[in-house]
């Protein structure tokens, strides 16, 4: 397909000249395309046709579009805003909609827990520790599940390359973990007397449901607890900052794909200290009684951090490979 080049006197009569619904849809569509599919591809086609390393030029599917217009939204064109194709590393949550299902009903469920744990405890007068339990199952499976939803056998995956669905889950693990640093772990850094001091108060529950059997030393942090904590912190805003790279440079800078790899490192350090630590002693801060503080608070729930960051490791090497070297391993 020849290249598509207006001016952007002409993109700015276009799009003046396209119906507000007609523009809304556009921005909804090129908003999911490129914050949730990073691909070189036509996103009213879902990049169908052109394979991983396709271009815009390339898409089979772009010659199909009844309104190639459609795809100018304030004066710039697809082609302007993706000048190269990116790395086959693709996201296909805003293409692939039974995976954003799946993904929103996995980890949507972990994000709901705490408020609706919170409200079964302090109004509906449920007892806490019974709460506590159903979350730590809600929290430890939805981001085991979460996480993997790439390796799901679903239908509009079946084309899927190993690679690229271990480098989806590296993504997606990516995204939660800084989430989680910057949220729970940082308020937690933040508050952690008053925490502490409001084991019956509403607010204080989203990390009272954890401490409550499942590891004491949030309530009575120690100073390895808290550099830890402290470096799980500056860990996310690495991360947010080697994403922020990333898609600036649309998945092409190094500098992004080693600062996330970096945070890999640091993830599978702290939380084997986190673990080593508790365990060497005897589990102190743990209620080894029950069956739930130990395996699933205790155990389950941070095993994610040890695990995906090995994916992230995978997606960061192929990534800084040379794509001669790359192609022969696939």
């Amino acid at each position: 397909m020849a290249n598509v080049r207006w001016s952007n006197e002409h993109c700015a009569v276009v799009w003046r000249r396209t119906p507000r619904m007609a523009q809304l849809d556009v921005r909804l569509r090129l908003l999911a395309f490129f914050v949730f599919n990073p691909s070189p591809c036509c996103p009213f086609h879902g990049g169908y046709g052109c394979g991983d390393a396709g271009s815009v030029e390339e898409c089979s599917a772009m010659a199909s579009c009844q309104n190639e217009k459609s795809l100018i939204l304030k004066g710039f064109t697809l082609q302007r805003l993706l000048p190269h194709p990116p790395p086959a590393f693709h996201v296909a949550w805003a293409t692939n909609m039974n995976l954003a299902v799946a993904r929103l009903l996995t980890l949507g469920s972990v994000c709901l827990s705490f408020p609706l744990a919170t409200i079964a405890v302090f109004v509906f007068q449920f007892d806490r520790t019974s709460t506590a339990d159903a979350v730590a199952v809600v929290y430890s499976f939805g981001i085991f599940l979460g996480c993997t939803t790439s390796l799901w056998p679903l239908q509009s995956l079946r084309s899927w390359s190993l690679n690229r669905r271990i480098d989806s889950m590296a993504f997606v693990f990516m995204i939660m973990s800084y989430i989680t640093h910057l949220t729970w772990e940082l308020v937690w850094l933040v508050a952690h007397r008053s925490i502490a001091e409001s084991r019956d108060e509403a607010w204080a529950y989203t990390w009272w449901a954890y401490i409550d059997g499942g590891d004491d030393r949030y309530a009575h942090p120690t100073p390895t607890l808290f550099m830890m904590e402290g470096l799980s912190v500056v860990n996310g805003l690495v991360g947010v900052a080697g994403l922020f790279l990333l898609h600036r440079s649309t998945y092409s800078d190094k500098r992004g794909v080693m600062l996330c790899m970096a945070t890999a490192v640091v993830h599978l350090y702290s939380t084997s200290m986190y673990y080593g630590g508790e365990i060497l002693a005897g589990l102190p801060s743990v209620d080894t009684n029950s069956f739930f503080a130990t395996y699933v608070k205790f155990g389950l729930a941070n095993a994610p951090w040890v695990v995906f960051p090995w994916a992230v490791l995978h997606w960061g090497a192929r990534q800084l490979l040379p794509a001669s070297i790359e192609a022969k391993g696939n």
